[in-house]
């Protein structure tokens, strides 16, 4: 995971130990797998409440049991998609909801787009209602249902989740029983502004859950679809969204079928001599710095191209560190796509064109032909499917898929050409074939190739 930053003090606590393992990536995706197995088979649900279209029930889970309270058929104007209702954790606490008195939220570190680590307190009444109803020896100060006291989370926002079209938003927080699990998912309901929204959470002490009345479910059925009304339209919601939309610019890379993009080599060569992957071009580009360059390769799969690794290493060596990401709300995005943050990006965007277009030069030099890698900025992102980013996760290394534009850059596929179809063929040789130009290289080029 990239973080903008450690910790600050103030959120160091004595579950520090027992919140990192809680928080593990693994604990994780098994608690957003169970809640869309859940979600998905609708028979193991015992109902213990029903008010008009709200349902309130339970079933067995790890640990106790999950509750699930599920509101249908909501009517929140000015709202057309799921995903519009769930601002991202980092644009949330670094904004209106930082000074929210009712759920207030610190930005602590920025894991990737839509996952993030917060300080939160809340005093909004409908946690102090399912306090009431769940909690189990009174009201915890570090409980996510209610609490003054700053408790460290780690908040994640997932868009196509459990299906696609859906919006699911998750806490995760350490509790002094263990773990606990916090999921808001939105869906589209029969009409347009209508949603349908699922709230589920794990509650150890079962008997607890079987003690009380139907008629106090009942009453917070009906304060819950109130809560929702007021919190999706509190102070700021819509300038928050505004900003999480232009908060990040997604990034593509284009045109390197004749092999991965240039990284400049900033310093001086080994007395042993050049690692066979160096390309040396002549000085009359006004830049002595960037004489030397060599061809990008991932450490994890020499053969692939990854877009965030890429720019982070082409960013580094000329001095200038930035953050990039590969995955945004949950989903990865193609190889030859990654997202970065558009405060970033705008302060070293000129000191990155300046570079990569002498890199664009080099990359002709040695490669021959007239194409060269090209970037294209603020592109519509694209995500591998489910499948083969299960695999890629797995694997620890890309997941390539086969069809599509999305495709290995260097794998023979057809581009069409108005009412054409051309056939791009590779070497197929243990080594990249360089196409020869119309005109002589250059002898002041080198290629150890």
């Amino acid at each position: 995971a990239i973080l903008y930053r450690q910790l600050t003090a103030a959120a160091r606590t004595p579950l520090d130990q027992r919140t990192r393992v809680l928080m593990h990536p693994g604990h994780i995706e098994e608690w957003f797998q169970f809640a869309k197995n859940t979600l998905q088979n609708e028979s193991g649900w015992k109902v213990v409440a029903q008010r008009s279209q709200d349902t309130l029930c339970h079933q067995d889970c790890p640990g106790g049991r999950t509750v699930k309270f599920d509101f249908k058929e909501i009517h929140l104007p000015g709202f057309d998609e799921p995903a519009e209702l769930v601002v991202r954790p980092e644009t949330r606490s670094q904004s209106h909801d930082c000074n929210n008195h009712e759920i207030k939220l610190g930005w602590q570190q920025t894991v990737a787009p839509g996952d993030a680590f917060v300080e939160q307190t809340s005093n909004f009444w409908i946690f102090f209602m399912i306090a009431c109803l769940f909690g189990e020896s009174g009201l915890q100060t570090d409980s996510f249902f209610c609490g003054c006291k700053p408790t460290l989370a780690r908040h994640q926002r997932r868009v196509d989740f459990p299906e696609e079209g859906d919006c699911a938003y998750a806490n995760f927080q350490s509790h002094v029983s263990g773990c606990q699990e916090l999921m808001v998912i939105a869906r589209k309901g029969s009409q347009r502004h209508h949603f349908q929204l699922v709230l589920l959470f794990r509650v150890p002490d079962v008997e607890l859950l079987l003690s009380w009345s139907s008629k106090s479910f009942l009453i917070l059925l009906e304060r819950g679809r109130e809560a929702i009304r007021i919190f999706l339209s509190r102070f700021g919601i819509l300038e928050m969204r505004e900003l999480d939309a232009k908060m990040y610019v997604v990034l593509g890379m284009r045109n390197f079928h004749r092999g991965p993009p240039l990284i400049p080599v900033r310093s001086e060569p080994s007395s042993s001599g050049s690692d066979g992957s160096e390309v040396a071009i002549t000085q009359r580009h006004g830049r002595e710095d960037l004489k030397r360059w060599r061809r990008f390769s991932s450490e994890e799969d020499p053969k692939a191209f990854r877009m965030a690794k890429f720019l982070r290493s082409f960013m580094k060596e000329l001095g200038h560190p930035i953050m990039t990401h590969e995955v945004m709300d949950g989903r990865l995005l193609v190889p030859y796509q990654c997202v970065v943050l558009r405060e970033d990006w705008l302060r070293l965007r000129e000191v990155f064109w300046d570079a990569f277009r002498i890199q664009k030069a080099a990359y002709r030099r040695a490669n021959g032909g007239k194409t060269a890698p090209t970037l294209q900025e603020d592109v519509i992102p694209h995500f591998l499917q489910p499948s083969s980013a299960a695999h890629n996760e797995k694997s620890h290394g890309p997941a390539i898929p086969r069809d599509g534009s999305d495709g290995n850059p260097y794998e023979p596929h057809l581009v069409v050409r108005k009412t054409f179809l051309e056939v791009v063929e590779v070497n197929t040789s243990g080594c990249r074939a360089l196409k020869r130009s119309k005109s002589e290289l250059c002898r002041s080029v080198a290629i150890c190739a």
